[in-house]
């Protein structure tokens, strides 16, 4: 997920949104426990973590283009 200088991701859509949106599907998933509010904190980290490496996806505990991707979002 690129950050341009105006705070919005290379697609245009502000970066909290994108791991709001992100958080909101892990946690319909299973995999994330925690409140859906935008932030990369420890319980994001450690659904994205469980989540890529039950996909297959390299573990990066980050959200990327190969996550975005397998989470249909990409």
């Amino acid at each position: 997920m690129a950050v341009t200088t105006t705070g919005t991701t290379v697609t245009g859509i502000r970066p909290d949104k994108v791991i709001a949106d992100v958080q909101a599907v892990l946690q319909q998933m299973g995999y994330y426990k925690g409140e859906v509010d935008g932030l990369l904190g420890p319980m994001t980290r450690e659904a994205l973590t469980a989540y890529q490496s039950e996909q297959g996806l390299t573990t990066t505990a980050v959200i990327d283009e190969p996550t975005l991707d397998s989470l249909g979002m990409g």
